[in-house]
């Protein structure tokens, strides 16, 4: 039996890239292989194996070994490099420094380390799989060939949560007469840009009279305190008091409940590799208002509202025919569904991903 290796930095419930790597283990068991995740660290629900096994359970070039360049990993980095394996690299881009230099020195040298140490990965790598043509673009900077890579787009595990109920108390919340409410989901960092989506919900109100709600739903790093600071301040300076909820981590429960609950997600990210929420949108039927020129474009594929530039006027413009207008929703909602179907659903994705490896 051949054998298949996934190194993740660390492997936790709910964080998309160990999302990708368990996904890919359980599809290459499915199809004959043996298949392992190795990580430097993993919760009780989503156990792995150390790295230090790696060299027990890869035995030749017949087997493969999948590296999930995260984060800045050092064991991970030399044990791909090491390998006799068939080496791929599974690419979901790096955030550029630049975002964080002026919150946290030590974030942005743990993203300058992570791209620098990108280039010998590559270069010892026979394959490299984008999860976009964004990322694609990006790591051919690092030394890759187009020739070398690839675009498979991340597995996601969304069809996992069809099951969950609702949160009874968040739905009440969420769903009062009169005061809708907006979505973005995802850890609240610098390049996500989260206060252009404040700004808009501002204009939206002081416009349109209309007391709308924007939940930011996403891991909270203390690390960033000045820019959770910057945004509680512009929450304050365009949004009535209240208005703006940052949620933090949520359970699985919850965030679908957010999903079905709210009337459009919205994305102003200055740098995004691929942004698994927005097919989270698409599967939920939930509409996207989407600015950037990043890998946002490419996974939305001409669905939802979508403009390269920022203007606060025109997203609270966009927000305000969402929240007026059934049909205009229904209309976007059945073309997103309809391309989830066809470009995400993860049968689609185990046919790209099996089709790149052969």
């Amino acid at each position: 039996m051949k054998r298949a290796a996934i190194l993740v930095p660390r492997l936790d419930p709910g964080d998309a890239v160990g999302n990708d790597a368990r996904s890919q283990a359980e599809l290459l068991n499915s199809r004959g292989w043996e298949a392992r995740i190795f990580a430097s660290a993993w919760s009780r629900q989503t156990p792995a194996r150390p790295v230090s096994g790696l060299k027990r359970f890869i035995r030749n070039h017949e087997d493969l070994l999948i590296h999930h360049p995260a984060s800045l990993w050092k064991e991970g980095d030399d044990a791909f490099q090491a390998s006799p394996a068939r080496r791929i690299i599974k690419y979901h881009n790096v955030t550029p420094a630049s975002f964080f230099e002026a919150h946290n020195n030590d974030y942005a040298n743990i993203c300058r380390k992570t791209r620098e140490a990108l280039r010998p990965l590559v270069s010892s790598a026979h394959l490299v799989l984008c999860d976009s043509t964004f990322n694609l673009e990006d790591i051919v900077l690092e030394g890759a060939t187009r020739n070398q890579c690839k675009v498979v787009p991340p597995f996601h595990r969304l069809e996992s949560r069809d099951w969950l109920d609702l949160d009874p108390l968040w739905v009440e919340r969420f769903t009062r007469p009169g005061h809708p409410m907006f979505l973005s989901v995802g850890r609240i960092v610098p390049n996500k840009a989260l206060e252009k989506c404040i700004e808009a919900l501002g204009v939206m109100q002081s416009r349109y009279g209309i007391p709308a709600k924007l939940v930011l739903a996403g891991r909270i790093d203390r690390r960033l305190g000045s820019y959770i600071r910057f945004l509680e301040k512009k929450s304050v300076e365009h949004c009535i008091p209240g208005t703006v909820i940052f949620a933090d981590h949520v359970s699985d429960t919850r965030l679908r409940t957010l999903f079905l609950c709210a009337v459009a997600y919205l994305v102003t990210s200055e740098h995004e590799g691929f942004c698994v929420p927005v097919i989270e949108a698409m599967k939920s039927r939930l509409p996207v208002i989407a600015c950037g020129k990043t890998a946002v474009a490419e996974t939305l594929g001409g669905q939802g509202i979508y403009t390269e530039t920022f203007d606060a006027h025109l997203f609270a413009s966009a927000m305000e025919r969402l929240v007026k207008s059934k049909e205009s929703c229904a209309i976007i909602a059945d073309h997103a569904s309809h391309a989830y179907e066809t470009r995400f659903h993860s049968e689609e994705l185990f046919r790209i991903f099996l089709e790149a490896l052969s």
